[in-house]
């Protein structure tokens, strides 16, 4: 082998490995070694990885295989202001918890499987084939990887398969019961772009890091801080045969989705809720330290029936009188009169005007609405006498 500056160098390095390499290693201290300890870390994996990886030097490359099995794999991320429960919150359950953090995803074992071609020169990856497998979702995907070091391009394409058991599993850790779905079980995505931006900061919103920015004197840099680098470009289409969000059904639905330049933008919904339609088009804003949902004004709910669980899960806010009520019959309609904004982490802090017309509603009276009537009854009793 040889050697420059005391360092073995990448060609003497793959020309030495012609076998597979095995490892066994705790993903959080492996997570921590590659991450800056003087940076608030913002997201903890915890689990065991246990894998096999057999690289074969080819003159400017290395043909490369693996196969990697994680164990009681758990994704958390701070638990922050805007995410602790809120009693206004619509969510029944919060995602569980450990200490100071709060856990999004979790899964008995992950296993990863792929093949591919690494360049020598820059450790640049043509991907062949990328397989990932769990119970809650089956991932195959494939392209390049260029910049590892640096940008991270990457240019992937590949789809998803999931079942109805692992996306109410993933939406109940968001928001409780509050969401169910009945999914379709294939989705198409291809990602575009560097995945890290030296010009813009990616740090997710209520790291430390946003907190240390004042207000107004550093605006020019808490501007430049992103979710997502501006360059990424994504496709997907993602769909549901039914669902039901705030006690309002949901008939089946297609969702296309396009990110560029830090907005996701959703091609306009039709759908069927309730009885009656849905339209709205939707963004996301993630080119900013704390992401927004955003609608434009007009119309979004038509004719909708009215059912109890919708006055018990969000129409209670809006009306006090229909809450917890027994029996609820008619119809609504809903529409903005100005932008919706809506912060991602915490959407009950967001800003929405509009206009909420009953038509013809029958409602069975609710404890609110018992208390009122026993007191106007009393108030008639003391009037008669």
């Amino acid at each position: 082998m040889e050697y420059e500056s005391g360092r073995l160098t990448r060609q003497t390095f793959y020309e030495a490995i012609r076998d597979a390499i095995g490892f066994r290693g705790d993903l959080e201290r492996l997570v921590r070694c590659l991450r800056d300890p003087r940076v608030p870390p913002t997201m903890r994996i915890n689990g065991e990885a246990l894998g096999q990886v057999q690289l074969v030097h080819r003159g400017s490359s290395a043909d490369a295989r693996w196969k990697i099995d994680l164990t009681n794999f758990a994704y958390n991320t701070p638990i922050t202001p805007s995410s602790e429960p809120s009693r206004r919150s619509i969510a029944a359950a919060p995602a569980s918890r450990n200490g100071n953090w709060q856990t999004v995803w979790s899964e008995p074992k992950l296993h990863f499987e792929g093949a591919g071609k690494l360049r020598t020169e820059d450790f640049g990856m043509e991907i062949a084939s990328l397989k990932l497998d769990s119970e809650s979702l089956q991932v195959d995907a494939r392209g390049t990887i260029d910049e590892p070091n640096g940008r991270c391009l990457l240019n992937v394409e590949g789809e998803i398969a999931y079942d109805t058991a692992a996306v109410a599993a993933l939406l109940h850790g968001f928001a409780g019961d509050a969401i169910r779905v009945e999914a379709k079980d294939r989705s198409q995505f291809s990602l575009r772009g560097p995945a890290r931006n030296p010009t813009i900061d990616t740090v997710p919103a209520g790291s430390s890091r946003l907190a240390s920015l004042p207000s107004a004197g550093d605006k020019a840099n808490a501007n430049m801080m992103a979710w997502l680098p501006s360059e990424l470009a994504a496709d997907a289409n993602v769909g549901w045969n039914r669902a039901v969000a705030y006690g309002m059904p949901i008939g089946p639905a297609s969702i296309k989705a396009h990110l560029a330049e830090g907005v996701l933008a959703i091609d306009p919904l039709d759908v069927d809720v309730s009885g009656g339609r849905m339209q709205l088009a939707p963004q996301v804003l993630f080119n900013r330290p704390n992401p927004l949902i955003v609608a434009g004004a007009g119309p979004v709910l038509t004719d909708v029936k009215l059912t109890p669980e919708m006055c018990g899960h969000w129409l209670k806010f809006v009306m006090p009188l229909l809450s917890d009520v027994t029996q609820a019959q008619g119809q609504l309609s809903l529409s903005l009169s100005d932008t919706a904004s809506i912060p991602l982490q915490d959407p009950l802090a967001g800003s929405v005007q509009g206009e909420l017309q009953l038509q013809s509603a029958q409602v069975g009276l609710g404890p609110m609405a018992q208390e009122l009537l026993w007191l106007a009854l009393e108030i008639k009793s003391l009037i008669d006498r």
